[in-house]
């Protein structure tokens, strides 16, 4: 059943800032109603509806909240759990790697009862056209669906916490046609389904209006419900002249020929040959997956192509020798071609808005001493509503304020090509013309503009070219499900039994069967170790080829133990050099052979369930985990953003500081991101929670257990009855 809400002359700032995010804002929603909210970009929507969903408004954090906000008579900071949150970033919304743990993530949450979440996810899945008839397995990795597959994996959640109130803020950004009509229905499907209360911001209304009830207009405060008569009313106001295309003034600026794009040598589209002239628009469409971003950064130089070509036409590059753009220096691309990323954040190279935007203008006005560039950066931050913005942090501005200022900034670089990746997603109305605006004259003034969009009123408006790209045709191989459709993961081990193994037992094995040998010093009992250990290997199946994959490390350790001690030991002792690059291995190598290929979720639900530290301390550093591989993509985009702004610094020292400052900033970002989907979906709460995934112990386990207990003492004991037992230097 759904949740009333009441909103009451509601005010929020941030900490450490003293503009209001949100003032005065008064909204009534009734129990089970649906609405679109909608308003200027920059006037704290999101914050309304992360307040609404009880994350921020608590003065712990450092905020300032005025009003109130009530849902069914009890306070939003009260209401843990009870509404969920879809936000507009899909990848920021995948919390573990497989798409089941997702999924099923909210209701454990909340506690709720493990064969009813089990119901409720299968229902949920399939409802959303995720589940095996769709072709997704249980244990398909979340990061292979794409954008529309993503955000429909975070209603599933949703659907399976059954909130009184769902919230959804731009849902639909950046994804293709027909993942926007995917993702409204099951929406308005969900939303039905459990009688939820719907608030949804975007500024695209006609998407909505088959399952909305009302819209709203949010302008300080102000509720006005003739949401289309004013948006006409607007595009009436700045209208632009219909574009008739002069071939007579075009020219070839850039071509491709039978070009492949990828990362890594991996093709993520098909081989693309055209080219792009000057006073033409060019936009390069298709649903996600396609390539379009990785072809848009291989045209402007930030990606190297894996085959083919790239070449820019004499006439722009001048004396540049290269006509790849890749090879040219950055102060050489960042005159000609300007890119705006998909994601602002990689685009920000100094810490205020008016910096990042004097540091576009002195491309484009070399001539133009410090004063007169803050000058002209003050002015043309006024054309795009940004000067009241002028000295925040680009990070903390709106999403649409975002990637209006990437797309300025890349504008008033003044480029003769410019690449921009979803030019127009988050803006209202008003900002939306003015970027228009400025295109159609860049267009005019002879600029080659290359686009990724999906907006299909932007194609037309402004009269574009359009080159619609195809995905390849990928199928994932999927492994078979079992047990309640929970436990399905691909082998953790060549070895069958070690893989049925818990992963706290093959931690412990990893521990016990060579800890015991650091005690002793003599060649026999490592040798003895290390003979046990090869014969158990090869007893559970583990082969020569897979031991030197795993154990490299250790062997070059090894190795290096050998060398010192021959060289530094008095006595230059080879059995003493031996002894220690023997009992190396036999303590390393099977810590790696055990703990190597764990699944990460299956050792945290160890971690909560068999030893019981806090799950809270767990599940959130498995979802911190999850986020590591991102550090190496947020670099690329930091140098690729540098480049195409001409920064480099002059001396290695700078150029490392600058790099560990901005992944810091990128890292805080990304991570503030994740524990507010976590928190939306009810993580933290007080109650009990709940385990889809058992985590279990079997004999098998106590027997593995009690074999590495065996190795060391039959070693040390072997050495004992020798006389060779050496520990700690002392002969026993």
């Amino acid at each position: 059943m759904g949740a009333r809400i009441e909103i009451t002359h509601w005010s929020y700032r941030y900490p450490l800032k003293e503009d209001w995010a949100v003032k005065d804002v008064n909204l009534n929603v009734a129990a089970g109603e649906k609405i679109l909210l909608t308003g200027r970009s920059g006037w704290g929507k999101s914050t309304l509806l992360q307040a609404i969903a009880g994350i921020v408004g608590d003065t712990e954090d450092g905020g300032q909240a005025l009003g109130t906000i009530m849902i069914d008579d009890e306070s939003a900071l009260e209401k843990h759990g009870c509404v969920g949150l879809i936000m507009q970033d899909p990848e920021s919304q995948i919390v573990f790697a497989r798409v089941i743990d997702n999924a099923t993530f909210g209701g454990e949450n909340l506690g709720v009862d493990r064969k009813e979440i089990l119901s409720r996810t299968h229902n949920a899945l399939s409802t959303v056209h995720l589940d095996k008839d769709c072709g997704i397995e249980p244990d398909h990795l979340a990061q292979e669906l794409s954008g529309g597959q993503i955000q429909r994996l975070s209603i599933a959640s949703i659907m399976v916490m059954q909130p009184d109130v769902i919230i959804c803020d731009e849902p639909t950004a950046n994804l293709d046609p027909e993942g926007v009509k995917d993702v409204v229905v099951a929406i308005g499907q969900i939303a039905e389904e459990i009688g939820a209360t719907l608030i949804v911001v975007d500024h695209n209304d006609t998407v909505w209006e088959p399952i909305i009830d009302r819209k709203v207009i949010l302008d300080a405060g102000y509720e006005n419900n003739d949401f289309k008569e004013q948006i006409a009313k607007l595009r009436e106001e700045i209208k632009i002249p219909e574009y008739e295309r002069s071939s007579s003034k075009s020219i070839q600026a850039m071509r491709a020929h039978a070009l492949q794009c990828g990362f890594e040598g991996q093709n993520v589209g098909h081989e693309f040959t055209g080219e792009f002239n000057t006073h033409e628009i060019t936009a390069i469409t298709g649903v996600n997956g396609a390539g379009k971003t990785t072809l848009a950064m291989t045209l402007a130089g930030l990606l190297p192509a894996i085959s083919g070509d790239v070449s820019v036409s004499e006439d722009i590059r001048a004396d540049i020798a290269s006509c790849d753009p890749h090879e040219w220096e950055s102060r050489e691309l960042a005159p000609r071609i300007q890119f705006v990323f998909q994601n602002p954040e990689h685009q920000f190279v100094t810490n205020s808005v008016l910096l990042e935007m004097i540091s576009a203008l002195r491309i484009s006005h070399p001539q133009l001493d410090e004063k007169g560039l803050r000058s002209l950066a003050i002015n043309r931050l006024a054309y795009y509503e940004l000067e009241l913005q002028s000295n925040q942090n680009p990070y903390t501005l709106s999403g649409g304020q975002k990637r209006r200022l990437t797309v300025a900034c890349a504008i008033e670089a003044n480029p003769r090509i410019l690449i921009v990746d979803e030019p127009t997603y988050g803006q209202d109305p008003i900002t939306w013309m003015a970027l228009v605006k400025m295109f159609a004259q860049l267009r005019d003034s002879g600029t080659c503009i290359i686009t990724v969009t999906h907006d299909r009123d932007f194609i037309e408006m402004l009269g574009a070219r359009e080159i619609e790209l195809s995905p390849l045709e990928i199928s994932h191989a999927s492994v078979k499900d079992g047990d309640d459709d929970i436990h399905v993961f691909a082998k953790s081990s060549q070895s069958h039994f070690v893989s049925s193994l818990n992963p706290i037992t093959r931690l412990g094995i990893g521990i016990i069967i060579g800890l015991p040998l650091i005690v002793s010093l003599d060649i026999i009992s490592a040798s003895v170790a290390l003979g046990l250990e090869f014969v158990i290997a090869m007893v559970l199946g583990f082969s020569l080829k897979t031991l030197a994959r795993y154990t490299w490390p250790v062997l070059i350790g090894a190795a290096g133990s050998f060398i010192t001690v021959m060289m530094y030991n008095a006595q230059h002792s080879w059995i003493l050099a031996l002894a220690t690059a023997i009992r190396v291995i036999a303590m390393g190598a099977p810590a790696i052979v055990m703990v190597m290929r764990i699944d990460p979720t299956d050792l945290a639900d160890a971690f909560v369930q068999k030893l019981h530290i806090s799950d809270r301390f767990v599940y959130a550093a498995l979802a911190g985990f999850r986020l590591l591989p991102f550090l190496r993509v947020d670099l690329e985009s930091i140098h690729q953003a540098r480049a195409i702004r001409a920064i480099q610094s002059r001396s290695r020292l700078k150029k490392l500081r600058d790099d560990a400052v901005s992944l810091l900033v990128l890292a805080i970002r990304r991570s503030t991101t994740l524990s507010i989907v976590m928190q939306a979906r009810g993580f933290g709460s007080q109650v009990t929670r709940t385990h889809i995934r058992i985590s279990r112990t079997h004999l098998r386990d106590w027997c593995a257990l009690a074999v590495a207990i065996a190795v060391p003492v039959i070693a040390l004991g072997v050495a004992y009855y020798g006389g060779t037992l050496n520990l700690f230097g002392n002969l026993v």
